[in-house]
């Protein structure tokens, strides 16, 4: 006879998988360095005020992961660009919201708050 074999599915809140989060904070207060990063992002000139930065990857701890995205930046007409894509400051604010949101919903997860909105 076979055993039956059980899977245990994650605890997920807010779309966050907490077990995985909190594996990821237990190996960091075990070993600092386990949550040192690197980022990297190169940007190029495209011409007028628009440039486009490339997201290659990252690393987390000694694990380097691949990630390959292109963010195109301009400026508005009025400060000489062609109002294509978002500035810097829009880009920036942007991402300070994002950082936030993040937190957020990731220590509400944690705590098993389920977020309606935020």
């Amino acid at each position: 006879m076979l055993a039956k074999l059980e899977t245990v599915k994650p605890k997920v809140v807010n779309g966050v998988n907490v077990d995985d989060l909190l594996t990821l904070i237990e190996d960091v207060r075990g070993d600092a360095a386990k949550g040192k990063t690197y980022w990297r992002v190169s940007s190029a000139w495209q011409g007028q005020t628009w440039s486009r930065a490339h997201v290659e990857s990252f690393t987390i701890g000694a694990q380097q992961v691949p990630r390959q995205f292109a963010i195109d930046i301009d400026e508005p007409r009025e400060l000489g660009g062609s109002n294509r894509f978002a500035n810097p400051q829009e880009y920036l604010l942007a991402a300070l919201n994002a950082c936030m949101m993040v937190g957020y919903a990731a220590q509400c997860a944690v705590r098993g708050i389920t977020l309606e909105k935020l």
